[in-house]
C-alpha cells in the first residue's frame, strides 16, 4: 500500500501540480483507491494506474475535498 500511496503522490506532483493531494488524509487516498469500482472496469478488466488517478482526480475536485490553485 506504501507503494502505492507514494506513487499516487508522485503521480499528482507530476501530472497535477495545481491540486493538494497532500490535504487529504492518506487512508482516503487509499480507500479510494481500493474501491472495486476504481480498481476494475465495467467489464472487469483491472484499470490502469493512469485511470486510476483521473478517478481520483475527479472524485477528489468534485467533492471539493483539497484545494485548487489555477
Amino acid at each position: 500500500m506504501k507503494d502505492l500511496l507514494t506513487a499516487t503522490k508522485e503521480w499528482f506532483r507530476t501530472n497535477y501540480s495545481y491540486v493538494e493531494l497532500e490535504q487529504l488524509p492518506d487512508i482516503e487516498i487509499i480507500s479510494f483507491l481500493n474501491l472495486s469500482h476504481v480498481q476494475f472496469n465495467h467489464d472487469g478488466s483491472p484499470t490502469t494506474f493512469a485511470k486510476k488517478m483521473d478517478l481520483l482526480y475527479d472524485y477528489v475536485v468534485s467533492q471539493d475535498l483539497v484545494d485548487v490553485t489555477p
